[in-house]
């Protein structure tokens, strides 16, 4: 199971994977969120 670096949390810096073709976090247009921040901003 291979992970790629995708970038980094806009909110937190956190580094997001792509693990096995699935994104540990949430693209919004050009930004990138990790799950915990984009549940935060959705609140």
């Amino acid at each position: 199971m291979e992970k790629e670096r995708v970038g980094a949390c806009v909110e937190c810096e956190k580094v997001v994977y792509c693990h096995s073709g699935f994104l540990e976090g949430v693209q919004e247009g050009k930004d990138l969120f990790c799950f915990a921040c984009y549940e935060k901003k959705k609140s």
